[in-house]
């Protein structure tokens, strides 16, 4: 069953890598639901991520928690985005 699974997410990475990287560019809304203090980074989801089995979107610049942002998408990887406030 693990080997399974472990096949499947080794098969789904490269799906979620091209996906991720369609964002760059794009202003997407982001619900704001922590800060990271070491960093100053907020830290949210954007409406294609479910809380617990998706990425996360880290924005840099003010974002008020509990509140919904437009964040300008600069960077992705295979499970997370990466962007500023606009």
């Amino acid at each position: 069953r693990q080997q399974r699974r472990e096949a499947l997410m080794l098969a789904q990475q490269p799906i979620a890598w091209e996906r991720n990287q369609a964002e760059i560019g794009r202003i997407v809304d982001v619900l704001i639901e922590q800060e990271n203090p070491a960093t100053g980074l907020a830290i949210g989801r954007s409406a294609r991520f479910a809380p617990e089995v998706d990425g996360l979107v880290y924005v840099t610049g003010s974002a008020p928690l509990n509140q919904i942002v437009p964040v300008q998408i600069t960077g992705a990887d295979t499970y997370d985005l990466f962007g500023h406030r606009t």
